[in-house]
Parts: structure tokens; sequence; C-alpha cells
């Protein structure tokens, strides 16, 4: 399976025409409270950080810079509420929200600030799995009366489309994932293997994915747990094979039924007496 991910998605933080061709490289995640709410991590606060993979990072970086691209690191504040934090003004609550977007800005060592629902839970997940990911996001020119992808703004955005992917092959194509190493955080602890299983090999947050199991074991325990062992298998292929047998039978019988008359027809000339 991948043993590294990197999403591409969009930006539209504090994102002017000046700024479009600027790629933003996120290596780190915040607020993740409501992510860790579902995964039933009790102890997180807003200000716990998730990273992405160093090394995945860092040779994007490398390979922007080879390319003489411009570029920022930015952290990424995790949303359950997207549209609450990008258009706060329409909200009844706007100075909370507000007061909230305010106080996860805050100084990051340089880095800029963006928002999204899908890097924090990417970053948790390959955590979990033992994984390299990262983040790269397009900055896109989101503004009341127009769309990303018209005018001038938009010429830039479809170009920098494909400066993004020969970024992200490039680095791909180099990449050679080493262990890693969970530092302290949302997947930190002794993991344990989850009780149940599932066939996507997902498991409850917080427990370790994998628990020394080969891949053979982890493709066993799923199939058994969905009943589809071999030996399952097998009687679904001779129920498959009797359901045809019926169906040929039983379109036998109709095109039989089906020419009965013409044949009846056909014999009754040969018996049947000339006329004088």
């Amino acid at each position: 399976g991948a043993q590294a991910i990197v999403r591409y998605g969009s930006n539209d933080r504090q994102v002017e025409l000046e700024n479009l061709r600027e790629l933003v490289v996120v290596d780190q995640a915040d607020n993740l409270v409501g992510l860790s709410y579902g995964s039933a991590h009790t102890k997180v606060s807003p200000e716990t950080i998730i990273p992405a993979s160093t090394d995945l990072v860092n040779l994007l970086s490398e390979t922007i810079a080879s390319k003489q691209l411009p570029a920022r690191r930015m952290i990424c504040h995790h949303v359950e509420d997207y549209h609450a934090y990008n258009f706060h003004e329409f909200f009844d609550n706007e100075d909370r929200i507000e007061s909230q977007i305010q106080s996860l800005e805050r100084d990051h060592h340089g880095r800029g600030d963006c928002w999204d629902m899908e890097s924090a839970a990417l970053f948790y997940r390959a955590q979990q799995f033992g994984l390299h990911s990262a983040s790269v996001l397009q900055n896109l020119y989101k503004k009341p009366g127009t769309t990303p992808y018209e005018g001038e703004h938009g010429k830039i955005s479809l170009e920098m489309e494909d400066i993004f992917y020969q970024v992200i092959f490039d680095t791909l194509a180099k990449f050679t994932p080493k262990e890693l190493v969970h530092p302290e955080g949302l997947a930190s602890g002794s993991p344990t293997r989850a009780p149940r299983l599932h066939a996507s090999n997902d498991f409850v947050g917080g427990e370790d994915p994998l628990n020394n199991l080969s891949r053979l074991d982890q493709r066993k325990d799923c199939l058994q747990s969905f009943g589809r062992t071999e030996e399952s298998r097998a009687f679904t292929r001779f129920v498959n094979l009797l359901t045809l047998l019926e169906v040929v039978a039983v379109l036998l019988v109709a095109v039989g039924l089906a020419t009965l008359p013409l044949v009846q027809q056909h014999w009754l000339e040969k018996v049947s007496p000339l006329p004088s």
C-alpha cells in the first residue's frame, strides 16, 4: 500500500491577487478538539499540535525550491464548520468566532495560518498507520461576485494546478519512506489493537492499526470478520452455478413453449393426406 500521501487542496484564507502563485506547505495542524472527540480523545486542547511528516515536508520544500517557486510554511487550523470560520460575518455569533480565530492565529514561528477540514485528519490517520503525510494548498481567490477560475486570477489558478501536480509527483518519485517516531500528541501512547474488525483495516482512534500483524494475517482477519473465508466463497460459487443452471433451464422451457405451435403445425402438414 501507499507509504506517503500528499493532500492537494485549496487555501482561501488571506488570499490576494499577488500571492496566487505562492505554494502553501502545511507542516502541522491544531484546533483538534472536534477531531479528537470523534476519536474518543478527551484531553486535547485547541493548542495541541499534530505534525506532518518532517521528511516529506522537507522534500516538498526542496522540490519547490529547485523549481524556483515561491512557497510558505503554514499551520492548518482544523475546522468542523468551515463556513463559520471563513464567512463568520454572516453568523449571529460573529464576535465569538472572530475571537476564536484570533486566539488560534497567534505567532507560530513565522508560519502563516490556513484552515481546512482534511489535513489534521490525514496527519492523524497517517500516524496511526505509521505512514508519511503532508498537505500542499493552492491559494484560490474566493471573493463575493467572482469565482476562483474566471478572469485573470482564474488563468493564474489554472496555470498553478499544473505546477502543483509536477511538484507533488516529483516529490513522491524521490521520496524514500523511513520509519516514523510518533511525537507526543494525539496519536501518542501505547496503543493496543481494537476489539472489532473492519473491512478497510480501519481501527478505533488511539489504537495501533497494525499491531505487528503481517498483511496476510490482516487480510485473513478481515475476511473472517465478514464471513468471506475460502469455504464460504466456494459455497457462494456453487450457489451461483446452480442459479445459472436454473436460468438456462427456464430459458429452454420458454423457447420450447414458444416454438411448440410451429412444430405441431409442421408435423400436421406432413401426416395429413393431400386433397384429391
